[in-house]
C-alpha cells in the first residue's frame, strides 16, 4: 500500500518522538514544523445538521447583519430548539430556577 506524502512525514515524526503521535515534528531548532495536507488526500465526511441546510451540529457560524435585523431573536429561537423553553422546563414549575 503507497503512502502519501503526509503520511510519511506523520510517521517520521512519530517514529522520532518515540511514537507519540500527538506530538508535532519540529524542526533541527525545535521550533514545530507546519504539515501541509492536499485537499485531495482528504476523504468528504457526512455532515450533521441542526436546521437542515443551514446549521451544521458541531461547527462555527458567523451571524452578522446590522442593528435590528433579527441575529439575537434567530440565536434565542435556535437556544430554545436545542435546550427548551426554560419556563417549560420540569426545574421551574418546582422552584429550582
Amino acid at each position: 500500500m503507497t503512502r502519501t506524502k503526509f503520511e510519511q512525514k506523520r510517521q517520521q515524526a512519530g517514529a522520532a518522538t518515540g511514537g507519540k503521535r500527538d506530538a508535532p515534528p519540529t524542526d533541527a531548532n525545535g521550533h514545530a514544523k507546519l504539515l501541509v495536507r492536499p485537499m485531495s488526500e482528504l476523504k468528504a465526511q457526512p455532515v450533521r445538521y441542526f436546521v437542515p441546510g443551514r446549521f451544521a451540529k458541531g461547527k462555527l457560524h458567523l451571524i452578522a447583519g446590522r442593528d435590528g435585523s433579527g441575529k439575537s431573536t434567530l440565536l434565542r429561537t435556535l437556544k430554545v430548539l436545542h435546550f427548551g423553553h426554560p419556563e417549560l422546563s420540569p426545574a421551574a414549575t418546582t422552584g429550582l430556577v
